[in-house]
């Protein structure tokens, strides 16, 4: 099994696009979820993941697959998106995961109402077919955010693509969502929504999301036809067999909901299995150099895997220097930290690929002063925070991504 980290193809995770509110936009949804910011001067900025059916023709690519409408406070309406790239950085198409098509967008929206809640909403037709665990045909999702009139604010760093679609029958299913608090407030976590708009009635029997954000699915979860997991095979669509829903909140009163598909196999021999990227969280010396193994696996073996490094982001949002791919053939990090200050954070994304499966991994990095090179591995939980604020963890050990045996 073979390595490296692609430096070359590093880009921030936030690209993406808008359109402007509408009730038919494409079909052949099978999730989404709208990451929302503002600027100190009140530009709405919003962050777009969609997923849709593979194929010729993927939603309404590359005109802008959602569209929005945004209402705030004293009757302000808005709406984002409806064309090719208005108002924003372009629309990209990924069909590197053979279950899925990926859009990313991103569209602006000034802000002139001031201080107060804003909700923006997305609705459209139709969820890929045969999909379980529906009570409609249609789809769509709502996020909100708390903008004070004069600060910037960014309150929830999410990507959908963190979480692992696919669900091995028989195994305990676990993965972290990997979102961050990037106002320094406290994140909560649901597995419902409450906008009715996303068409989902339940996720499978035992899923859940926990106070730290980690995602679990019992391996004994009641079977549906022949399968030992809540799902049965869809024929029609690959890699959507079981909706989900959830949601995360800031505790400034803004949220994003989001919406997917579990992918069910069976691990039999036949089967390509997704890889399986850790996560991790370390400490690192301000001003020293960490060198981190990023491990990546793959549960078919003879399997070659790619490594590369998506993102990496931090204390004041810039990118720091001094980052490298040392040893990318061993999966090796290495990052010099000069610059830093102890209490600064930051993330690294990294995903692995067998050529048509994906999984992706964290690494955070928490600055500390003192002496001594050696990272110190902490918990992976969901509430460690970027943009400067310190680990609530404590010290323990790292935290498996993925699917552990029963």
């Amino acid at each position: 099994m073979s390595f490296r980290i692609n430096l070359a193809g590093l880009a921030l995770a936030a690209s993406a696009t808008l359109g402007f509110a509408s009730t038919a936009d494409a079909s052949h949804g099978r999730g989404a979820a709208m990451v929302p910011s503002v600027s100190a001067n009140g530009v709405l900025t919003l962050d777009m993941v969609s997923f849709w059916r593979q194929g010729t023709t993927v939603c309404s690519f590359p005109s802008d697959c959602i569209s929005a409408s945004v209402t705030g406070p004293s009757g302000f309406q808005g709406g984002v998106g409806g064309g090719v790239g208005a108002n924003s950085g372009g629309e990209s198409l990924d069909n590197a995961d053979s279950r899925r098509s990926e859009v990313r967008q991103v569209d602006t929206l000034q802000l002139t109402q001031g201080a107060g809640l804003y909700t923006i909403d997305f609705s459209g037709c139709c969820w890929v077919g045969g999909v379980e665990g529906l009570n409609s045909s249609s789809y769509g999702t709502r996020s909100t955010i708390f903008w004070d009139g004069q600060t910037a604010n960014a309150p929830i760093l999410f990507d959908l693509e963190n979480i692992q679609q696919e669900v091995v029958r028989g195994q305990n299913y676990s993965d972290n969502v990997d979102a961050t608090s990037g106002n320094g407030l406290a994140l909560s976590y649901a597995a419902t929504t409450a906008s009715g708009l996303t068409g989902v009635a339940s996720g499978p029997d035992t899923y859940s999301i926990d106070a730290n954000g980690t995602i679990t699915i019992a391996a004994g979860d009641q079977a549906l036809g022949t399968g030992t997991y809540d799902i049965n095979d869809n024929n029609f669509e690959p890699g959507a067999d079981h909706a989900f829903e959830g949601t995360i909140a800031n505790a400034d009163g803004s949220s994003i909901e989001f919406y997917w598909v579990f992918d069910g196999v069976e691990d039999d021999g036949t089967n390509n299995l997704a890889p399986q990227v850790d996560d991790l969280v370390v400490t690192v010396v301000a001003g020293t150099t960490l060198n981190q193994v990023i491990t990546a696996t793959d549960p078919n073996s003879g399997d070659t895997l790619t490594l590369d490094l998506i993102s990496f982001d931090g204390a004041g949002g810039t990118f720091p220097g001094g980052l490298s791919g040392a040893s990318p053939l061993s999966g090796n990090f290495s990052w010099d930290s000069t610059g830093t200050s102890a209490g600064d954070s930051f993330l690294a994304l990294f995903e692995a690929s067998d050529g048509s499966l994906t999984d992706r991994g964290s690494l955070r990095i928490n600055v500390i002063a003192g002496g001594g090179t050696s990272p110190v591995p902490l918990p992976a939980a969901g509430f460690l925070l970027l943009g400067g604020i310190a680990s609530l963890g404590g010290l323990g050990a790292m935290r498996r991504r993925s699917k552990p045996k029963a």
